[in-house]
């Protein structure tokens, strides 16, 4: 898809890192992703932005090694009107981890559970668009969210961002469903209840790269961990990893 301008309403349209090694991060994604990170903001929390040849990509900000939220990534969904998207999400049977919060003139964001305990966020654009490049190497290529409770999940989402899901046919016994907003696929959701414990699921972004073989050897060799070694899928070639400090994404190679 290449740059954009802005994201399809319902779609996701950032991404953060939150992370106990800021340092370590930067250099990571550097390495792997030729990313360049900016200056930490003092006045939100040592927030910074990755970005690539000058286009923003991701956010990350330093969290506490002790305290009660690990190393992770996580995806925000862009929405028109933050607070009336936290409505329905809560009639809809979500709960509200963190509420509607204005960014200065940048936009207005909140953070929900999900029915089946996936944290997604929700982003109110104002100034600030997003990520400005999807679907090419080193920036977002795919989000899926790994579900315990796949029906419920798929219904959640329909019904609060208006996502028109089709259950892809040919995988097996693996129930995987794309979501689209008019022409547009923006994300899937994938049926996990066996692999997850009861209570957890999760958002996972992946990352384009031109080669995950290759990619792999450069996340070992900067302390990174493979998780799911590379394989080849109706998708393409896909792997999934974490970095020095644990945050978990996947790499995707059309």
């Amino acid at each position: 898809m290449g740059t954009r301008d802005h994201a399809i309403m319902g779609s996701p349209c950032w991404i953060d890192l939150m992370s106990t090694n800021v340092e370590t991060a930067r250099a990571f994604y550097a390495e792997l992703f030729s990313w360049e990170a900016g200056e930490a903001s003092g006045d939100f929390g040592g927030y910074f932005m990755f970005m690539r040849d000058g286009v923003p990509i991701a956010g990350a900000m330093p969290i506490d090694s002790q305290g009660p939220i690990p190393d992770v990534w996580s995806t925000y969904l862009a929405v028109p009107d933050a607070g009336a998207a936290v409505a329905r999400a809560e009639a809809a049977g979500a709960t509200v981890a963190a509420p509607v919060v204005r960014i200065a003139d940048l936009g207005e964001m909140a953070v929900l559970i999900d029915p089946v305990g996936a944290t997604i966020g929700l982003w109110q654009p104002i100034e600030f668009q997003g990520f400005g490049v999807i679907d090419e190497p080193h920036a977002p290529r795919w989000f899926e969210l790994h579900a315990r409770d796949y029906d419920r999940a798929e219904g959640f989402y329909s019904e609060v961002f208006s996502w028109v899901t089709r259950e892809v046919s040919g995988l097996g016994n693996t129930h995987y469903t794309t979501a689209s907003i008019g022409e547009q696929r923006v994300a899937a959701v994938t049926d996990s209840v066996e692999e997850l414990p009861v209570g957890l699921s999760y958002w996972l972004v992946y990352f384009g790269v031109e080669n995950v073989d290759a990619s792999l050897d450069v996340v070992r060799a900067h302390g990174g961990s493979v998780l799911a070694p590379a394989r080849d899928t109706p998708f393409g070639r896909l792997a999934t990893v974490a970095d020095p400090s644990g945050a978990t994404f996947g790499i995707a190679q059309s």
